[in-house]
């Protein structure tokens, strides 16, 4: 029951930050979408109505020698006349002012100079700021008070020479009032998809658990048979050592299973809360703002898909999953898979493309949001394990015994597969015992559930053809159904790439100080892309230099390297799950190497097992993934910890990460590790 709990809130917190930062950026978007149309539409008003009292100021320049007294009629014949502007709701209003001694006289609706409803302000007063910029001979737009005390956007302009201005202007609180409702309408929505989506989750993760509560029950049990049959001891060594190694193989796994989930789920959190606080930096360009977004939106599918894989798995071990078989487009399926593929794919260098051969149906009948999940798995996994080259997507129709079938063939240049490890492919979670769920990442079960989806939509999920080291092709095959009637496409209109979500937001909340690592040299071992931009873009905003290294064995390099050549980096950030050396066994080597300076772990394992696994290898300190930025930076600077390749002395292991002051004082290498 613990175990279920603990899943619950894990999936609501994730559901939280998901929703929270959708409906926050989409609604800061709407709202200075909305805020620039008023200021563009205020400044059209002030144009206008300002050149036409200019207009009527010199008619009346001009026969004011042939009628004497009319010297301002035609201005206040226009000024009369003019209805009530309400460009924007119940408070808009169109204003006219002119200086007269020190005082600032209004003209509103069908008053005069002369008489009518003036009012008026002192020229010093904190009030009327705009018509007072106005009559100083400036134009544009402001937030400030008017005569009335009120805070307003208003778009100011001085009526040519004849010392008049213009005032268009709104209240601000009027402005604000339809997004503020927005917000709490928002707010309440996601709680209730909140509460549903926690409660779908707790009952889908039941026969997971249910399943490990069984396998922790069998091993109890076993081991309470070793403990009552010592008499039998020898006579069953045989077998109880396999008993034994079966409980350890089922324990490993469920450890495994943990900790792998606990990764993949943290590492697009980490690029996904990163940016979002990076999209509050009012210093950032346009062009970065859209990249942010764009990153969050990719890795928000990213983890989306882990999330799904792992609720539909469970499902499909309960039998409780259902697929509909509706009429939608292909081709606007494969246009989702690519999109959220193609960032994956530039992001590591790969060339991307989606081919069609031959006509295809304008309408097929299966379940899109299934078939969806199947593509954006095969093109994800390839993209996973192709470091050079180039991913296909080739899409095609054809004919079967059973009838027209849609046939999707991913294709990729990457490390391929022995023919062992394709035998298992699809077996959920057997990638967990493997070294490729170190080297590459994923929880193991995307290719299982795509299999039985493909199943259950008539088809299958198979390896066409796979060699090691030249690549792999899948091909996802799913029941066209009848196609009486259906147009067929020759060429299906399809534009590749990620959509362009323009997003911009204020800056709210804390920053860090850009001068707290002023002068520090640091490695940062890491190989995610996004993670590696994120965090050289927060440390380098506090000041320090940065260098990156994509695995343990570069790192390794590059430290001994810089200490060589008599620059050495100040801490060495060590990501722990990375391919080709991992943190542990690079940082290990460090220490056998007797290297003394700082190196933090920096990883989205947060079990106490792997805290204590990274400070037995011999790293000082310990910081998890998603990243805080003020908590790292923090963690860096350490206690007693100076720039320029620590220049009191070297920094060892901190007693196996507890700090207190007098830790500097003994700086002693860990045990087992040579100086």
């Amino acid at each position: 029951m613990s175990e279920r709990r603990r899943i619950a809130t894990f999936s609501i917190l994730v559901m939280v930050c998901v929703a929270t930062s959708v409906a926050g950026i989409s609604i800061a978007f709407l709202y200075r979408t909305a805020f620039a149309e008023r200021c563009a539409h205020l400044e059209e008003m002030a144009l206008v109505h300002g050149q036409a009292m200019q207009s009527a100021l010199a008619f009346d320049a001009v026969h004011a020698r042939k009628q004497p007294g009319c010297e301002t009629a035609a201005f206040h014949l226009a000024v009369s006349t003019q209805p009530a502007f309400r460009g924007f709701g119940k408070t808009g209003e169109l204003i006219y002012g002119r200086r007269v001694g020190d005082r600032i006289v209004f003209i509103q609706g069908d008053s005069s100079v002369q008489g009518g409803r003036s009012a008026e302000v002192l020229w010093e007063s904190r009030l009327a700021e705009p018509i007072r910029c106005a009559l100083q001979g400036r134009s544009g737009t402001l937030i400030g008070l008017d005569y009335r005390g009120t805070d307003v956007l208003a778009a100011y302009k001085p009526v040519g020479n004849s010392g008049f201005g213009v005032v268009a202007k709104v209240d601000l609180a009027e402005i604000r009032q339809p997004f503020v409702e927005a917000g709490i309408v928002t707010g309440i929505s996601s709680l209730v998809i909140i509460l549903a989506g926690a409660l779908l989750m707790f009952r889908a993760s039941h026969p997971l658990i249910r399943r490990v509560e069984v396998c922790r029950t069998r091993t109890r049990t076993k081991n309470q048979k070793l403990r009552t049959q010592e008499a039998r001891l020898e006579a069953l060594r045989g077998h109880l050592e396999e008993a034994r190694a079966d409980a350890d193989v089922a324990a490993r796994a469920k450890r495994e299973f943990l900790a792998n989930i606990s990764h993949e789920i943290r590492t697009p959190m980490t690029a996904i809360l990163g940016f979002s606080e990076n999209l509050l930096d009012p210093h950032m360009t346009p062009s970065d703002r859209l990249d942010a977004v764009n990153t969050i939106h990719r890795n928000g599918w990213y983890l989306l898909s882990i999330i799904n894989n792992v609720l539909d798995l469970a499902k499909l071990e309960a039998e409780q999953l259902d697929v509909q078989h509706i009429l939608c487009s292909p081709w606007g399926v494969v246009a989702d898979a690519d999109y959220m593929a193609r960032g994956y794919a530039e992001l590591k260098g790969l060339a991307f493309d989606v081919e069609c051969v031959g006509v295809i149906p304008e309408k097929i009948r299966t379940d899109p949001t299934r078939l969806r999940q199947i593509l954006v798995n095969l093109v994800g996994n390839a993209i996973k394990f192709t470091d050079a080259g180039a991913v296909r997507l080739v899409v095609r129709l054809v004919d079967d015994l059973e009838g027209p079938m849609m046939q999707f063939d991913v294709i990729d240049t990457g490390i391929g597969m022995s023919a062992e490890q394709a035998a298992s492919l699809f077996e959920p979670l057997d990638q967990l015992d493997s070294t490729m769920t170190r080297k590459f990442g994923g929880v193991g079960v995307g290719l299982a559930v795509s299999k039985r989806l493909a199943k259950m939509l008539g088809g299958d999920v198979v390896v066409v053809e796979t060699a090691e080291g030249l690549g792999t092709r899948f091909r996802a095959t799913v029941a066209a159904g009848p196609l009486d009637g259906v147009k067929m496409l020759e060429h299906p209109l399809f534009l590749g790439g990620q959509k362009e979500n323009g997003v911009s937001t204020d800056r709210i909340g804390a920053h860090v100080d850009e001068g707290q690592l002023a002068g520090w040299r640091i490695l940062f071992a890491e190989d995610g892309p996004d993670n590696q931009r994120l965090v050289s873009y927060l440390l380098q905003k506090a000041g320090a230099s940065v260098t990156v290294a994509e695995n343990g064995k570069l790192a390794l390099e590059a430290a001994l390297a810089a200490e060589e050549a008599g620059c050495p980096y100040d801490v060495i950030l060590m990501d722990m799950q990375m391919p080709v050396m991992d943190g542990c066994a690079a940082t290990a080597l460090l220490r056998e190497k007797g290297y003394r300076r700082p190196i933090i772990a920096l990883t989205a394992n947060t079990l106490a097992s792997d805290r204590e696994k990274c400070m037995s290898a011999g790293c000082n300190d310990f910081a998890t993934k998603p990243v805080d930025r003020s908590t790292l930076i923090s963690i860096i600077r350490g206690p007693g910890r100076l720039s320029g390749g620590s220049r009191g002395g070297a920094l060892p292991a901190d007693n196996g990460g507890r700090r207190h002051s007098d830790t500097l004082s003994r700086l002693t290498i860990p045990e087992g590790l040579s100086a």
